[in-house]
C-alpha cells in the first residue's frame, strides 16, 4: 500500500506505526522522524500539488481536517482513498491510529504501539492527586497584538488534552476548535496556568515552519517576555511566574506525541 501524508501530524503517526515505508509523499513542513525528511516532497501543508499527488498513484492518502476538505474532490475523481486524520480529543487521537492501522493490514501490530500510548496516559492520570483541585489553564496558541489571541476550543485535542491532564481549560458554549478571545476574556478568566508554544530564556528560537508568513511567531519568543507585558500583569499566572513552553511537536501535532503532552501537563498542574 502507497501512503501520501498532508500533514507533520499525519506522518509523525505513520513512522510510530511502522509504516514508514510505506509512505511515498509528505509536505515541505513533515520534519520529524529524520526518515520523513528524505520522502518525496508534495507541496506544503496548506497548499499540496494535486498533480503530484495524483502522478504517484498513491492508495491512500492521510489528510488533516477542514484544510484539505477543498481538496476531496480531487481525490475522488481520481479514486484514491482517504482518510482523515485530525482528532478531537485524546480518546479520538488512540482511536483513529488504531483505524488507520486496521486501513493498512497491520492492526496488531499498531494496536499494540497505539495500547503503549495509552498505558503511558492511564499512568500519568494516575499520578493526579486524589481531590486535588483543578487549576484554571489557558493555552496560547497564537497572537494577533497583546489583546486578540487565539486559544483552542471544546472541539480541539489540545482542549480535551488539558481536561483530561486534570485542568480546568477557558468555558466555551460551541464546540469549535479554536477562536479569537480578547484580553479582556483571560483576564475575566484569571487563568492560574498559561500554556505556550514558545522557548525559555537562553534558549535558541527554532527555525520557523516553511511557510509561516509571520514576522515573529509566539513559537519563536522567549515567553518570560510574558512577565513584562503590563495588560497581563494582572493575571495570575503572571504573577506568579506559571507560564510554561512546550514545544510544537509537543503539542499542536496528535498523534504519538499525546502521551508526553498528558505527561508533561500533568507535571505542570500537579507535581512541578
Amino acid at each position: 500500500m502507497k501512503l501520501i501524508s498532508l500533514a507533520p501530524s499525519c506522518t509523525e503517526t505513520l513512522f510510530y506505526l511502522g509504516l514508514g515505508e510505506k509512505v511515498i509523499g509528505v509536505t515541505e513542513q513533515c520534519n520529524y522522524p529524520e526518515e520523513a525528511k528524505e520522502k518525496e516532497k508534495i507541496g506544503s501543508f496548506a497548499c499540496p500539488d494535486i498533480k503530484k499527488i495524483v502522478s504517484l498513484k498513491p492508495d491512500l492518502i492521510i489528510t488533516c481536517g477542514k484544510i484539505h476538505e477543498k481538496f476531496l474532490g480531487e481525490f475522488r475523481k481520481h479514486d484514491i482513498a482517504v482518510f482523515d486524520f485530525a482528532p478531537e480529543s485524546v480518546k479520538d487521537t488512540l482511536d483513529r491510529m488504531e483505524k488507520l492501522g486496521r486501513i493498512c493490514g497491520q492492526d496488531t501490530a499498531c494496536g499494540v504501539l497505539v495500547d503503549a500510548l495509552r498505558q503511558r496516559i492511564n499512568k500519568a492520570i494516575g499520578k493526579i492527586p486524589e481531590r486535588a483541585s483543578s487549576p484554571r489553564v489557558f493555552r496560547l496558541i497564537r497572537m494577533m497584538n497583546r489583546k486578540q489571541m487565539f486559544t483552542p476550543c471544546p472541539g480541539s485535542y489540545q482542549y480535551d488534552a488539558i481536561l483530561v491532564s486534570g485542568g480546568k481549560p477557558m468555558p466555551f458554549a460551541v464546540e469549535t476548535s479554536y477562536a479569537k478571545v480578547s484580553l479582556e476574556k483571560v483576564i475575566e478568566f484569571n487563568p492560574e496556568i498559561i500554556i505556550s508554544c514558545g522557548r525559555k530564556k537562553g534558549e535558541k528560537p527554532k527555525p520557523k515552519c516553511k511557510g509561516c508568513s509571520l514576522d515573529n511567531p509566539i513559537c519563536q519568543q522567549e515567553i518570560e517576555e510574558i512577565y513584562s507585558w503590563k495588560e497581563w500583569c494582572e493575571i495570575s499566572a503572571v504573577k506568579k511566574r506559571q507560564v510554561f513552553a512546550l514545544p510544537c511537536r509537543t503539542i499542536c501535532r496528535p498523534g504519538p506525541n499525546v502521551a508526553d503532552l498528558v505527561e508533561r501537563l500533568v507535571r505542570i498542574f500537579y507535581l512541578e
